[in-house]
């Protein structure tokens, strides 16, 4: 047997209080039995060896660990709880050691190093009550309850979640002013008071306790988070449930109208109606009426003249009705323009046919020769009165078309300059 395990024996055969003249005599011999039987360097070992070596409080640990088992081996003292931490001081002490001279600052390093300590507490004195130690009256270890409930994690606290509890504590406002009120003030700014008044309305502060510890004291501690995730499950599954339903539907609406389609041979899918063109500048209306005076005669043109009009019915002398009408109502024309007349309608592009519906002034310029008449119609942009004549400028593209008028028999024609017949 070494002399090592003749410690051990030694130890475990006899009370604790004999340990320390135990490992005394154990020292000596140790000593000795390098001094005798050592060769070479195990001699010089003797004079680094601590007089104290080994220690029997710490020998006494190894051999009888504190643990439930050992309860009856060893006679401890009579517990005595140690009294509630006095805040007020230590943030005095916090504030001249580490400068936390605002309100905000001292509360977030409190939160960090302070409060986690209070929620022990809090554990402990419930553990205590549970196990008879202490009389449910007795609030000594932790006259404050600050803890809430346990909080929700995210995916990068899982690892941690194995071994500790993300809990939520409520801070009283008496513990929160015996901080504030250890503190003068002097570093105290508009945006720290902003940020503590802020903090007051909620005074709630998340830290990391034991997992052991919490769920012993308090097993049900995680049964509401547990609700919380089989509420979302079960809202997830319905949704997911309601999803495939209508996709059920709507597979079961195709294949039916599949069904439809190949049961009946004469059947086609008809493509979508195609949808109206806008109007171009080719096909432009314009929507006006006007009634001038043209030698004695009314010439009352139509609300939507295009240029698309082929043939506008005039009547006779012999009776004023119409023999044939295409596409527009009769126009009463004087007898001195049955002859050859031009009418001449100029309107500009780059506005909408649209705006020439309110603003339109008629000029009248009757020529001697040929027995012709010219009527010229011009918008105006400025929505201003037009009373001289307008006079023609020849464009290269832009330029209006001219509308000539011949009679044929009872009917009236138009022709223009581009084309042969309209």
């Amino acid at each position: 047997m070494g002399i090592g395990q003749q410690l051990l024996q030694a130890l475990e055969t006899s009370s604790i209080k004999d340990h320390a003249t135990i490992t005394a005599a154990w020292h000596q011999d140790f000593c000795e039995l390098l001094i005798s039987q050592g060769a070479g360097r195990l001699r010089s070992l003797v004079s680094w060896i601590p007089i104290d070596f080994p220690k029997a409080p710490v020998l006494t640990q190894y051999i009888i660990p504190l643990t439930s088992q050992s309860r009856d081996l060893l006679e401890f003292p009579d517990m005595q709880f140690p009294s509630q931490p006095d805040i007020p001081k230590l943030a005095q002490l916090c504030k001249e050691l580490f400068i936390w001279g605002h309100p905000m600052g001292i509360v977030q390093n409190f939160s960090d190093h302070v409060f986690p300590g209070l929620a022990i507490r809090e554990l402990m004195q419930d553990l205590c009550k549970q196990r008879g130690l202490i009389p449910d009256s007795n609030n000594q270890l932790s006259p404050h309850a600050v803890i809430a409930k346990a909080c929700s994690i995210r995916a990068n606290q899982r690892e941690r979640s194995g071994s500790e509890i993300f809990i939520s504590l409520i801070i009283p406002y008496k513990i929160v002013s015996s901080i504030t009120s250890s503190i003068d003030g002097k570093y105290d700014t508009d945006a720290s008071r902003a940020k503590f008044k802020q903090w007051l309305n909620k005074s709630t502060v998340r830290v990391w306790l034991s997992r052991v510890l919490t769920l012993h004291v308090r097993p049900s501690i995680l049964d509401h988070i547990e609700r919380q995730a089989s509420a979302a499950a079960k809202k997830c599954h319905m949704l997911k449930s309601r999803n495939q339903a209508q996709g059920a539907n709507r597979v079961e609406n195709i294949v039916r109208l599949l069904d439809m389609v190949i049961s009946d041979g004469t059947q086609e899918l008809m493509p979508p109606p195609p949808q109206p063109r806008a109007l171009t500048a080719r096909g432009q209306s314009y929507p006006t009426s006007i009634d001038n005076i043209i030698g004695g005669g009314n010439i009352k043109l139509p609300k939507n003249l295009s240029r698309e009009s082929s043939v506008i019915e005039i009547p006779s002398d012999e009776d004023n009705k119409p023999k044939s009408m295409h596409n527009h109502p009769e126009i009463p024309v004087d007898k001195g323009l049955r002859d050859s007349s031009v009418i001449e309608i100029s309107s500009d592009e780059d506005n909408e046919p649209n705006s020439m519906h309110k603003n339109l002034e008629t000029v009248l310029e009757k020529h001697s020769r040929d027995s012709s008449s010219v009527v010229e119609i011009s918008s105006d942009e400025d929505n201003k009165r037009v009373t001289e004549p307008v006079k023609r400028k020849r464009q290269r593209r832009t330029v209006s078309p001219k509308y000539h008028i011949e009679e044929k028999g009872a009917v009236l024609e138009f022709f223009t300059d581009d084309e042969d017949s309209i």
